[in-house]
């Protein structure tokens, strides 16, 4: 048996998958449109044979068209003629969902929609994409119709696993132990009935409104503008993108077993993070076939290496007994693979291989002299690098691939020694055998070491700190633990200051204590002389609670409300409260901050040494779909006159070095994956980089910053939700992180949220966001604290809720608000 994942050039997505053995061959997908050609003379020089290609199966997975692609074409020019075909059913899988009566522009919009997002694509790519996108279904009917001529009851849609043609199918390819493995009828019924339901219809309803908003002047402006009114309205305001999942786990998940070996192949299959309402119990049920049917050899990761396809807990678990992982899509695509999925494949790659169609091409894994191999036929395996820009336009390589038997390839040792001349010492030891190695430096001036040792630590160099400040706190760390980030010299020398400060206390905990333990201990020192308590190190020092922060009845009314998977954290966030919580209330007693050390002394020693609050500059950047954020603005301290950036003009290019500090305020999109920018967007919708770690100030003593922005204080990965407790924690440096590069710089605190934010669209904005902001600020302009402020912030959020309609997922929303708000930095 042979599997082999097609080359998918430059567009982004997209799945075309051949499997052959000497009496049967399936094809499954078939990339995008367009790519007739592309596919064409792959298959050729896999099937050896001119077209019609005459599979014995195919297999479209799901109506997306970036796996639709370009079958219809090369069935309607007689290059493909399938045997038999197991068809994603159109009924299913194309919505209709209020466009009856509507003009075809809004059925082209509509149609869209229920795409993956393609609003970042030029004018003249995306154009072409709602081209094909309204043609798709019309285009996929007639091919149905040509092979239903020619297939005379050999074709079969696709409506549960249970249905009795699926049986059939598989019978037919016994010799490739074919197994459709899901989804269920239930599962399919219930990802239909959101597509039906969506929010696009109610938007396209109100298609004059919108396009009196932004003005667009094309049908590719309105695409950007509905696209981005999805993301931060329908799906509760978040600011972060994020279009409906319902057609991806509509996906046909297969398995193939033949030769001794196995695969399983996902097509868009949202294992990690179903994303549609009420379909949890459904997806466990499926991943748990998924898994019983294993161990495969091979397996084709999910959604295109999705972040909602792959996680820790599923990595971990498959990569136990599988070591050959792929991707594909195609090359101009920045955000598949996920950053964070590439992190969590790198943290394994001495235990599986991996290899992705965006740089490597065409995929093969074959099994040759009882050894099974992945082939590929450009670049380098275990790439696991993001792509950042647009790549040349990737060509079908006629060169034998090069291929990686298991883990068999040439041991390379390199050992790398730094110098003070700034000149990098590698010396490596190859196998004497006939082996070309090639050995790539990667030098990025960016990226510095994640270790800080400073050789010249002294408690002297923060003795003349204002020890007044600190007065009443109560210090919490681990010395154990921050010395293996900071190193031992370094972590002594905090601790004396600790130990120095007068009128302060400290608890230093045990590196094996529990939650449980450490919140006993530092509870036991809490006190009427306590104004607040001050956590020294990262969340591998001292660790933050993966919390929920729904009870019970709450997280059963957003679910039987049909909101479950409309929060990108599920309503889990990283929170210190219970440290502050004495009654178990989940409300903190306490005002408290963190400073989290990432693996710097320096950090540490320059947020002890941070001035009081420079009240005599500020600076602030809002999106342009974040108005409320003018109002907030007003309230901070600072000279008059110095108005808030709007980022579809502002970029990193208006920052003039060192001007953003005082009091600073970002009402920006921020990343989970991406810690070191926060974004805008155009009129019409598209990412536009307002912000970057470039422009935080070298210098930013009293610096005061509130931040807005989808996880801007995360400052460890995964996010809660997706940690399972065998997973370590992953810190960020300042090199990663705009949250600890300013606490580095000199900042007294960086205020902002663990997870997802939401803000109000809706005049007056008096709800979501807003009042937190409001009320922050204001209690720095009546002369509180950082923390102090954020713990009356809090409190009076808490008292005033609810500040939306009374409705669950509001509720749930005004909850997360309230709790997943931190400050960094000593914030006293």
């Amino acid at each position: 048996m042979e599997i082999h994942l097609l080359d998918m050039g430059t567009t982004k997505y997209g799945d075309c998958i051949l499997i052959t053995n000497n009496k049967k061959s399936i094809l499954i997908d078939g990339g995008h449109p367009g790519d007739d050609s592309r596919i064409a003379s792959q298959l050729k020089k896999l099937l050896k044979q001119n077209p019609p290609f005459k599979p014995d199966l195919l297999i479209v997975t799901h109506c997306h068209s970036d796996h639709i692609g370009c079958l219809p074409a090369l069935v309607a020019a007689g290059d493909l003629q399938p045997k038999m075909a197991l068809l994603a059913d159109p009924k299913i899988g194309f919505a209709e969902n209020g466009t009856a009566g509507a003009s075809d522009a809004q059925k082209t919009i509509n149609v869209a929609l229920q795409e993956e997002d393609h609003s970042d694509l030029p004018d003249d790519e995306l154009e072409q994409f709602l081209f094909d996108a309204a043609r798709l279904q019309d285009k996929y009917a007639d091919m149905i119709k040509t092979l239903k001529k020619s297939l005379k009851g050999s074709l079969f849609f696709y409506t549960g696993v249970d249905d009795p043609n699926v049986k059939k199918v598989e019978n037919n390819f016994k010799e490739l132990g074919l197994k459709i493995l899901g989804p269920t009828k239930g599962h399919l019924k219930l990802c239909a009935d959101l597509l039906k339901k969506s929010k696009a219809s109610d938007l396209i309803d109100n298609f004059s409104d919108i396009t009196d908003d932004v003005e667009p002047s094309s049908l590719g402006e309105i695409y950007r503008t509905l696209t981005r009114k999805i993301a931060q309205d329908a799906i509760g305001e978040q600011d972060r993108p994020g279009p409906g999942a319902a057609k991806n786990d509509q996906s046909i998940v297969v398995s193939v077993s033949s030769d001794g070996w196995s695969a399983l192949l996902t097509a868009d299959m949202q294992f990690a993070k179903a994303e549609v309402p009420g379909l949890s119990e459904e997806m466990k049920s499926l991943l748990k076939k998924v898994n019983d049917q294993g161990p495969y050899d091979f397996i084709k990761l999910s959604h295109h290496s999705s972040y909602n396809g792959l996680d820790d807990k599923l990595l971990g678990l498959w990569s136990e007994s599988t070591q050959l992982f792929a991707h594909s899509g195609g090359t101009n695509d920045t955000t598949h693979p996920d950053p964070g999925v590439l992190d969590i494949l790198k943290a394994k790659k001495g235990s599986l291989n991996y290899a992705r169609t965006d740089r490597n091409g065409l995929i093969s894994v074959i099994k040759k002299s009882g050894e099974l191999q992945m082939a590929i036929s450009k670049g380098r395996f275990n790439d696991f690098t993001p792509n950042t820009k647009k790549d040349e336009a990737a060509k079908v390589e006629t060169k034998e691939p090069t291929a990686t038997t298991g883990f068999a390839q040439p041991e390379v040792e390199v050992f790398q020694q730094e110098s003070t001349s700034g000149i990098v010492e590698v010396i490596t030891k190859v196998p004497h055998e006939s082996t070309r190695v090639t050995i790539t430096i990667d030098i990025d001036a960016q990226k510095k070491k994640t270790r800080t040792i400073d050789q010249t630590f002294s408690v002297n160099r923060i003795s003349n700190t204002d020890h007044t400040r600190y007065t009443g706190l109560l210090f919490v760390t681990c010395s154990d633990k921050l010395e293996l980030n900071i190193g031992k010299q370094e972590a002594s020398g905090i601790m004396k200051f600790l130990t120095s400060i007068p009128g302060a206390s400290s608890v230093n905990v045990g590196a094996t204590w529990t939650l449980n333990q450490i919140a006993e201990a530092v509870h036991g020192k809490l006190g009427k002389a306590t104004k607040g308590v001050v956590v020294v190190g990262g969340y591998d020092v001292i660790p933050a609670q993966q919390l929920d922060v729904l009870d019970l009845d709450l997280r059963r009314r957003v679910v039987d409300d049909g909101y479950e998977g409309y929060d990108a954290d599920d309503f889990i966030v990283w929170s210190d409260d219970y440290l502050v919580d004495i009654d178990g209330d989940s409300v903190p007693e306490y005002p408290l901050s963190r400073i989290p050390d990432g693996r710097s002394a320096e950090l540490l020693v320059n947020a002890f040494k941070a001035n009081p609050h420079n009240a005599g500059m500020r600076f602030g950047v809002r999106n342009i779909a974040r108005p409320f954020a003018e109002s907030v603005y007003s309230l901070i301290p600072g000279p008059l006159g110095v108005n808030i950036g709007i980022s579809k003009h502002f970029s990193p290019k208006q920052v003039q070095p060192n001007s953003a500090s005082g009091s600073v305020y970002f009402m920006l999109h921020g990343s989970d994956t991406d810690g070191t920018t926060f974004w805008g967007e155009e009129d019409g919708g598209s990412p536009y980089e307002a912000f970057n770690i470039a422009n935080v100030p070298n210098a930013a003593n009293g610096t005061i910053v509130f931040s807005g922005c989808c996880w801007g204080a995360l400052t460890a990965l995964p996010i809660a939700s997706r940690k399972p407790a065998n997973v370590s924690i992953r810190p960020r440096t300042p090199e990663q992180s705009l949250a600890l590069s300013y606490i580095k710089a000199g900042a007294l605190a960086f205020v902002g949220c663990t997870g997802s934010h939401y803000s109000p669209s809706k005049k007056p904005y008096k709800y979501f966001g807003q009042p937190m902001h409001d009320f922050f600020w204001q209690g720095i302009k009546d002369g509180y604290s950082p923390s102090l402020a954020l713990f009356k912030a809090r409190e009076k959020y808490a008292s005033g809720m609810p500040f939306a309609d009374n409705q669950s997922f509001n509720e749930a929303v005004e909850m997360k608000i309230f709790r997943q708000f931190v400050c960094l930095g000593v914030g006293w």
